[in-house]
């Protein structure tokens, strides 16, 4: 489903985003929807460790799919409630699968959605991110309140 362009460090780029629903009854119509595409973006419940536990079927199944230039991103939701599963470990999973890994939370807001689909898209497109500021522990932080990177559409409104 077409949604919309957004401006990633300067660069319009169109965003077409496919929700592949979990549920077993609908996997086998998931592997039509990986062949072609750039970023495979997979989410789970930080306040679930079964969420995260079951990762690993899900990383087989984009693994098989997408194609090798393809960018992997592993998005841990509810960052901002308690905690079932650590950053560290979720990061952890996300390096020894290939994945970029992001935390986002819907208590701050859409500036990290905003975060996980510029970075993703400049990956993929080999678009360079802005220089990160003086301390790197901030780069993240700055990227978020960059207002060169925000999502122009019906479905994700711009941040002001």
């Amino acid at each position: 489903m077409p949604i919309g362009n957004a401006d990633v460090y300067g660069n319009t780029v169109k965003f077409s985003i496919y929700d592949v629903p979990g549920s077993p009854e609908y996997q086998s119509l998931a592997a039509g929807v990986y062949a072609g595409i750039e970023v495979a973006i997979l989410c789970f419940d930080l306040t679930n460790q079964a969420s995260f536990d079951g990762l690993s079927a899900w990383v087989s199944r984009i693994d098989g799919g997408l194609p090798a230039k393809g960018v992997k991103v592993l998005v841990g939701l509810k960052g901002d409630m308690t905690r079932q599963v650590e950053s560290e470990t979720a990061r952890s999973f996300a390096t020894q699968n290939g994945y970029m890994y992001f935390e986002a939370s819907a208590k701050s807001g859409q500036k990290d959605v905003n975060e996980v689909f510029c970075v993703s898209a400049a990956k993929a497109l080999d678009i360079p991110l802005p220089p990160p500021p003086v301390s790197a522990a901030n780069f993240y932080s700055c990227i978020r309140q960059s207002p060169r990177c925000q999502i122009n559409c019906s479905l994700l409104p711009k941040q002001h």
